[in-house]
């Protein structure tokens, strides 16, 4: 999963000044990624994010628990690159 997920990361987009995006660490996401869900915030649930520079909603999707993602962001490159990659 982690070696996935980094993989991922490593071809996304960099930040945007114009957006003030900066990104976190991989490890960094996966341990907001657990904290959601010892929160009982992913299993079964819908998720909105707005911003996802981070890809945020590829970690949560690659468990397979969330029921919906869907991400709202500025940066149509960000959209893009989410939609091929979530495919």
């Amino acid at each position: 999963f982690y070696d996935d997920y980094a993989s991922m990361l490593a071809r996304r987009p960099p930040p945007a000044e114009e957006y003030d995006q900066t990104a976190i660490t991989d490890r960094d996401m996966m341990v907001r990624a657990a904290f959601m869900h010892m929160r009982g915030d992913v299993a079964g649930k819908a998720i909105l994010l707005v911003g996802d520079a981070d890809l945020l909603s590829l970690c949560l999707a690659r468990t397979g628990l969330p029921s919906r993602i869907q991400v709202i962001d500025i940066d149509t490159r960000v959209i893009d690159f989410v939609n091929q990659t979530a495919k």
